[in-house]
């Protein structure tokens, strides 16, 4: 990562990582991309979690790959990611059934 770079969260992504009713959902107005300890979490999540998820064996995904697959699940599942949220059972397409989100730091 280079420390030179701002680094941003998508909101969709966010909402696979932290979960649709995160705080940082609840609060959009609060600055997600500028605290590193959330901005951690989230590329390690991403690397972890979702390198098992969406990456073949070996992995070939980049972390900027996995960034924009957590986007697009985030994206085109929103509905679904707000019931896992506060269910933790809903499929979501894109996600192991063992997914579970991050608190947020």
């Amino acid at each position: 990562m280079d420390p030179d770079t701002w680094p941003i969260i998508n909101r969709h992504a966010i909402r696979v990582v932290f979960g649709a009713a995160s705080r940082t959902q609840d609060h959009p107005y609060e600055k997600v991309s500028n605290r590193i300890d959330i901005y951690e979490s989230y590329a390690r999540q991403l690397v972890t979690a979702g390198r098992a998820a969406w990456d073949p064996n070996p992995p070939t995904m980049s972390i900027h790959d996995l960034d924009q697959r957590a986007m697009n699940v985030g994206k085109d599942q929103k509905t679904e990611l707000r019931a896992r949220s506060v269910d933790g059972i809903t499929t979501v397409a894109g996600l192991q059934a063992t997914w579970t989100f991050l608190p947020v730091p």
